[in-house]
């Protein structure tokens, strides 16, 4: 009788009788393994297979209430904000670049040009979290600024703004902290 386990066997249990003394690793037991292609289906569209299962799972339950084009309507009212930022931040994020900025107008008012010429304007400060993308990595950033704007009439704008955006980075082995400045002049239409 050998005490040699076999690949399909397990070693036998008992005092004086583990891996060590049979002068061997103990074989491990078998895993069933899902194909490699499983997991990036669901990485890509699990979010979407999860969706379809819960408007068929409502559909299903409350079909008088759920699936009517009055319910359908309501949602979409309801929601259309929300659509509209998720498809403008789609691009960004896809790529993996993302900017989140929050505006405050701190005077509102107006601005005199000449003496009986003025015009309406703001002065805004704006501060925001995203990344930056430098030496092929991305940096968590954060920026703060100002700026002015100046309606020039009811359809359209002059805007000044400067930010800075502060990130830290890793060159040649020395951490350090970055800062970016970025002046923007634009005009804008409103339609």
């Amino acid at each position: 009788m050998s005490l040699e386990p076999t690949p399909d066997a397990p070693a036998p249990a008992g005092p004086g009788l583990g891996a060590a003394a049979l002068g061997g690793a103990t074989p491990q037991p078998r895993r069933r393994r899902v194909p490699d292609s499983v997991g990036p289906f669901f990485q890509r569209y699990g979010v979407l297979i999860a969706f379809a299962l819960v408007i068929l799972f409502f559909a299903l339950e409350r079909p008088s209430e759920f699936a009517t084009l009055a319910n359908l309507r309501d949602v979409l009212n309801s929601a259309s904000s929300l659509a509209v930022m998720a498809a403008v931040l789609t691009v960004p994020m896809i790529m993996g670049d993302f900017d989140l900025s929050v505006g405050y107008n701190i005077f509102p008012g107006e601005i005199f040009l000449a003496r009986n010429h003025a015009k309406v304007s703001t002065v805004y400060v704006i501060a925001g979290l995203g990344t930056t993308k430098f030496d092929d990595a991305s940096h968590e950033t954060v920026n703060v600024g100002a700026g002015l704007r100046v309606f020039l009439a009811d359809w359209s704008a002059v805007q000044l703004d400067v930010r800075d955006h502060i990130f830290s980075l890793n060159l040649l082995g020395q951490p350090q902290t970055t800062q970016n400045l970025e002046l923007t002049l634009g005009l804008t239409f409103f339609f």
